[in-house]
């Protein structure tokens, strides 16, 4: 390789960096001036919208008051009613107070107008539209057949009403601590709201010593309400703001007004009087909703307060900026240019060439890992960055230069070990299926010869481990990447492939099989597909209480395919575990210790991708939906299925061991030369 060209040692291009960006920071150029102009214009649009986020604050406080004045005059309304129209003292000073906070909302439209939201300005005349029909509601209410339910109603539409013109925020807001403020001051009137009506509720309920049916489902469901806003209040508010509401409303109070209630439900649920003093009902209702007031004006005076250091930052900002911005146009245009193109051309080399490795590298790890002979490809896949200074650009190209040669080196020293030990795996594996055949023949020949059952029963027994002992040996050879020795030339039907894995199985006894379909699998898969049953069934087994069964059904789905389920009822996962599960099973890792650990669920994902076989895990959720257990499905696709020959389409009857309809349990026949459970369980 040629040497390289080198500038001189005081040229502007070897300068250190520090030297360069000290330079550059006292020499601005017109670029700054421009986009400082634009920082200024942006500091004024942001105050702008902060000072239109402290008007919505402002009116949504108004709104509020109008709310608490609605709200009461609703209850007192309704308890008017319930007690028979006798005594309007407490009513008429609820309407008046009404009347007055109605008001001071209606003088509010010039501060509507001013926030030039169209959004805002239609709700707000509709709110003001229907707080204009509480004068005919208050008339209607003096009939006699004007319930206490209607007048709950008709109020709660009104304060609904209200509700939705404070939710409204300008979408110019961008300051999430502003966005959040509101967010948590709209769900608090939510929680205010629902909490107001389960008052309603429970104080006409103890006049009327029961509930109406109406009422009692209204009462549910405002309750439920209150938890969800509660919920979303808890997602968007501040932690202090969480901790402040905890603190501030709580208290032997709020918590005997809510025993009441939940005595109240208790009570109408088994058809008894409620029996419930409705002075006590009305002091622990009106503390309660008190409480919920006074913790909506602290966080009132909280957000204005924030909008109010929002504006005075920016514009601090604003002045402290354009102050530097002077100071900076002190210095010459040219100098600048010349000290960042020194900067720009060589960064802009590395950063060209770093892309260039970075998509190129992936490709050049594939080509060393598929290469005889990894360490010549890796050398010469290694080009240097075109860059040549001796600063500190230069060193960091040199410095890359070597970190990509590593990498490639790396990438040949693993190509090479994982070689070798995909070699060790296989000949491990074969090595010991050549002992395990013998000692199958060995145990074949004791079976035929012996007579005592129970001697005869031992030699069953050893049989089955040692048939699970080859399946170890075959998960080595998956792990080194080669295939099962043995297949079958002739398609294999589903019945033989299911109760080959079931009698593979450890507690085979535990396995219970559903009607199986009368089709085949070709020969080539079968044998792989024996094991990979065997494998999850195992697993199945292992991770289940010994008393339950593990079903296994395959049938033919509509698309022609076959899929096998397989469910236990056992301790399952987590969601995450089965999501990282999932993602393992259709995209098998390459092998390394996070592997080992679960080394199962490796083999089960190398035999399905090698057929393109899909497996996936899912809870096992039980009819009265309760999770229990995981259900492992298995998809063959109809490309590795046979029509099933004629000698097998009635297949013989085989043994059943519990009298269920189309359940039948298989025994511990050996029906390929296949072990058992791999390197683990897979969960």
């Amino acid at each position: 390789m040629a040497e390289p060209s080198r500038e001189p040692a005081h040229g502007l291009r070897n300068w250190r960096l520090r030297a360069k960006v000290a330079l550059v920071v006292v020499v601005p150029t017109v670029a700054a001036l421009f986009l400082a102009g634009l920082h200024v214009v942006d500091a004024f649009e942001n105050s702008a919208v902060y000072e239109r986020a402290g008007q919505r604050i402002d009116l949504d406080r108004t709104i509020a008051a109008t709310t608490d004045t609605v709200q009461d005059e609703r209850e007192a309304m309704s308890v008017w009613i319930a007690g028979g129209r006798a005594d309007r003292g407490q009513l008429d000073a609820r309407i008046q107070r009404s009347g007055e906070a109605v008001s001071a909302l209606r003088d509010a439209a010039e501060d509507v107008a001013d926030l030039h939201d169209d959004a805002t300005s239609a709700l707000y005349q509709q709110a003001m539209t229907r707080l204009g029909s509480l004068d005919s509601l208050r008339d209607a209410a003096r009939a006699p057949g004007f319930s206490d339910l209607a007048v709950q109603t008709s109020y709660t539409a009104v304060v609904t009403a209200l509700i939705v013109v404070a939710d409204q925020f300008g979408a110019d807001v961008a300051n999430r601590g502003m966005q959040h403020r509101h967010d948590a001051l709209t769900f608090l009137a939510d929680i205010k709201e629902f909490s107001a009506q389960q008052n309603t509720y429970l104080h006409t309920a103890a006049l009327h010593g029961a509930f109406e049916p109406a009422e009692l489902r209204q009462l549910v469901t405002a309750e439920a309400n209150l938890l969800a806003a509660m919920d979303r209040f808890n997602s968007v508010a501040t932690s202090r703001a969480q901790t402040d509401y905890a603190t501030r409303v709580s208290g032997d109070v709020v918590a005997r007004r809510f025993e009441i209630q939940h005595l109240a439900l208790m009570r109408a649920k088994a058809g008894i009087p409620l029996d419930l003093d409705p002075a006590t009902v009305a002091q622990l209702c009106s503390a309660t909703i008190d409480l919920i007031r006074g913790f909506e004006q602290y966080l009132f005076d909280d957000a204005a307060g924030y909008a109010e250091g929002l504006i005075d930052a920016e514009y601090r900002a604003l002045v402290v900026t354009s102050a530097i911005i002077l100071a900076a146009l002190l210095v010459t245009l040219g100098l600048t240019y010349l000290v960042a193109r020194s900067l720009v051309r060589p960064l802009r080399a590395l950063r060209d060439h770093a892309l260039a490795v970075e998509g190129e590298l992936p490709g050049s790890v594939e080509e060393i890992m598929r290469a005889r002979d990894p360490a010549e490809v890796a050398g010469r896949a290694v080009e240097p960055v075109p860059v040549h200074t001796t600063e500190e650009i230069g060193q960091v190209a040199r410095a890359f230069d070597v970190v990509h040669r590593c990498a490639l080196e790396m990438a040949a020293e693993q190509a090479s070990l994982r070689e070798r030990v995909n070699g060790i795996f296989a000949n491990l594996s074969r090595r010991s299926n050549g002992i395990v055949e013998r000692q199958l023949d060995i145990i074949d020949q004791s079976e035929t010869s012996e007579q005592d059952p129970d001697y005869l029963a031992g030699l069953f027994e050893l049989d089955h481990l040692t048939t699970r002992l080859r399946r170890n040996a075959e998960s080595l050879l998956v792990l080194s990447g080669a295939g099962l020795a043995s297949s079958s030339p002739k398609p294999v039907a589903v019945e033989e492939i299911t109760g080959a894995a079931v009698s593979e199985a450890e507690q085979y006894a535990r396995i219970e099989i559903g009607p199986i379909p009368l089709v085949a699998v070709r020969g080539h898969v079968a044998s792989d597909l024996v094991h990979l049953l065997a494998e999850l069934l195992d697993n199945a087994t292992d991770f289940s209480e010994p008393g339950t069964k593990v079903g296994i059904q395959p049938v033919v789905t509509r698309h022609q395919s076959l899929a096998v389920q397989i469910a236990d009822h056992g301790i399952g996962m987590s969601a995450d575990q089965l999501e990282e599960a999932n993602l393992r099973l259709a995209d098998p890792p390459g092998l390394d210790v996070s592997v080992t650990k679960r080394m199962g669920l490796y083999v089960v994902a190398r035999l399905a991708k090698r057929h393109g076989i899909d497996v996936r895990l899912h809870p096992n959720e039980s009819r009265n939906g309760d999770t229990a257990g995981i259900v492992a499905r298995i998809v063959v696709p109809a490309g590795l299925l046979a029509p099933l020959p004629a000698s097998q389409e009635t297949p013989a009857p085989r043994p059943v061991e519990r009298h269920q309809p189309g359940v039948s349990s298989i025994p511990p026949v050996r029906r390929r030369r296949a072990g058992a459970r791999g390197s683990g369980p897979v969960r």
